[in-house]
């Protein structure tokens, strides 16, 4: 397994949880940023601790709004060779990432930390963009009730009864939540998890091993 990330800016509260990340996947996990800064965030992080790459940018400036376009992102997925996309967002990079999986019938999953409220003001033209990703994704990352309620809305629903993909949903959740201070969410997301894949796997699967030192962990951090 080798996951390409596609995210925009290298955030303090998403480096953290992708350090965390791949503190188990090593250099099977590779971000790709689409710039080091936006334009209305002035964070300067330091301590990135995982595979990344900044990918070439070609800004669109818009009022009070820049849109990201990176001419390298093919090229750049071409030569990682992944088996899961995942991307974070809408923009033309995310797309033509979402579209390399397609082409190469590999494994897409969507990550936002959008929900119902948030997107229910868009136009038509980025609802409809929503759903067609949606319907075509393989899996999903979302923050919390709400933006499970989002997932759902827009095409997910066909994943509600799906205990691997709501396993690999909540264990996902599980690792971002440990490099921030929620852990008990954590440790709750790893237990949903377990439950789930004990429906779909078997009891020596690799997963159970991940989910017990996780929580192993979890507690030592705690003590």
């Amino acid at each position: 397994m080798r996951i390409a990330l596609v995210t925009n800016i290298p955030s303090p509260y998403r480096v953290l949880q992708f350090n965390k990340i791949a503190e188990e996947l090593g250099s099977n996990f590779i971000v790709l940023y689409t710039a080091k800064l936006a334009f209305n965030r002035k964070w300067k992080v330091k301590n990135i601790k995982h595979n990344h790459i900044f990918l070439k940018k070609t800004l669109l400036s818009l009022p009070n709004k820049s849109i990201y376009f990176n001419t390298d992102i093919w090229k750049q997925l071409k030569q990682i060779k992944p088996t899961i996309i995942i991307t974070a967002g809408f923009n033309p990079t995310m797309l033509i990432a979402f579209l390399y999986s397609k082409f190469k019938k590999i494994r897409h999953i969507v990550f936002t930390d959008a929900w119902l409220q948030t997107v229910d003001s868009l136009s038509f033209f980025h609802k409809v963009i929503r759903k067609i990703i949606f319907r075509f994704s393989d899996a999903f990352i979302c923050i919390g009730k709400k933006g499970k309620e989002y997932l759902l809305k827009y095409g997910a629903e066909k994943y509600k009864n799906n205990k691997e993909a709501f396993g690999n949903f909540n264990y996902h959740l599980g690792l971002l939540f440990m490099g921030t201070s929620e852990k008990s969410l954590s440790k709750d997301y790893f237990l949903l998890a377990n439950q789930s894949f004990k429906e779909v796997f078997n009891k020596d699967h690799y997963v159970f091993k991940n989910i017990k030192q996780n929580l192993k962990l979890l507690e030592i951090n705690r003590s």
